[in-house]
């Protein structure tokens, strides 16, 4: 695939100039106390939640920390307390049980009986979006002290996503599966943007300049992935330096797409703006958050509202129910997907650096 003329770019910023002004139209909040009540049903009692609320388990940590974000914004949107004491439940299990290398396993077994399997998706993904938790959960609360009593659990997870680190600013998904995966990266940033407001809130003025420094590392890496003749990223960059250049599935070549459309890249940059149309164009019916999050920031919104109704309708886990409710507050998501706003193909903030314009790729 190629990039679009640059008469596209400009019929896509105007329609961007009308999309930054509309609201989200509310969902109701019988709505959003049924997906929060349901993620109540997953949790076990020890603050574990579950992918279901069935007596055989299946738990990933990933998936919660997206869930219990999800948590949080029912608690805003409701005022129910019960869901924010659901996720602050669901950060005292995960601090109790990470790995001394920084990892945390899944869970198997059964409900009155959950057993680590030893094994996880990723080394990288699951520390960054926790620390990602940990911050957000802060800034509803503001309780210092919970922030402090928090630090340690967020230093190990660092070392969690160090564990894979390498010299190109990029981690391989995990020890024993060295492929460099867009998405976990993209975590792996807003992880560590976490990290480094957490340190800022607790003075640690060392570690906030040792965490810039690996940010830094990690927007070089981030340009390794980017495939300028075809107009997007690539959602895996192999050991032997090869690239997964695949556009043909939703789950992983669009997704890992959105996310970058999500996290970190400016709505007003007009190459951004040509990937965000390509993903539509390529992917029109796909309907889960990370697009829902790209067609918000990107446009077109009412797009967007399309695909959180398809969401309200397809809840099948308590991740689904999260990620739901992460859609009904879009403007709260603003240190995930406002915070950073770099633009290609060099992927560089606004104001610095040298971009070319479309038509000359």
């Amino acid at each position: 695939m190629r990039f679009y003329e640059t008469a596209v770019i400009v019929s896509l910023m105007a329609a961007a100039a009308t999309n930054a002004a509309s609201p989200a139209p509310s969902v109701s909040r019988e709505s959003a106390r049924k997906a929060a009540d349901h993620i109540l049903k997953c949790q076990l009692p020890d603050g574990l939640i579950a992918m279901s609320p069935d007596e055989k388990l299946w738990a990933v940590p990933y998936f919660a920390n997206l869930t219990a974000l999800g948590l949080l914004r029912a608690y805003q949107y409701t005022d129910e307390k019960s869901y924010l004491e659901a996720a602050l439940r669901y950060i005292d299990w995960y601090r109790a049980h990470i790995n001394p290398d920084g990892t945390t396993c899944d869970y198997r077994g059964a409900r009155s009986k959950p057993e680590p399997t030893g094994d996880y998706d990723s080394s990288d993904a699951y520390p960054a979006t926790y620390i990602s938790l940990c911050w957000e959960t802060f800034r509803i609360t503001r309780d210092r002290n919970w922030l402090k009593a928090a630090y340690p659990s967020i230093l190990r997870s660092i070392e969690g996503i160090r564990l894979t680190w390498q010299p190109d600013g990029l981690t391989f998904g995990k020890p024993n599966y060295r492929v460099k995966y867009l998405m976990d990266n993209l975590e792996v940033r807003v992880g560590l943007r976490a990290a480094a407001q957490i340190a800022r809130q607790l003075r640690d003025k060392e570690r906030i300049k040792t965490w810039e420094g690996w940010l830094e590392e990690n927007r070089q890496g981030l340009r390794l992935l980017w495939m300028e003749r075809e107009g997007r990223f690539a959602m895996a960059l192999f050991e032997d330096g090869n690239l997964h250049r695949e556009f043909a599935r939703w789950y992983p070549d669009g997704m890992a797409n959105a996310f970058a459309l999500a996290y970190i890249l400016d709505p007003r940059d007009p190459i951004a703006k040509v990937l965000n149309e390509a993903v539509n164009c390529a992917f029109p019916d796909a309907a889960d958050y990370w697009r829902f999050a790209a067609l918000w920031k990107f446009g077109p919104r009412p797009a967007a509202l399309a695909v959180r109704e398809k969401m309200a309708s397809s809840r099948a886990h308590s991740m689904d129910c999260g990620l739901f409710l992460r859609t009904l507050m879009p403007e709260k998501e603003d240190f995930f997907f406002k915070a950073e706003k770099l633009r290609l193909p060099d992927l560089t903030p606004p104001g610095t650096g040298h971009q070319r314009v479309v038509g000359s790729l």
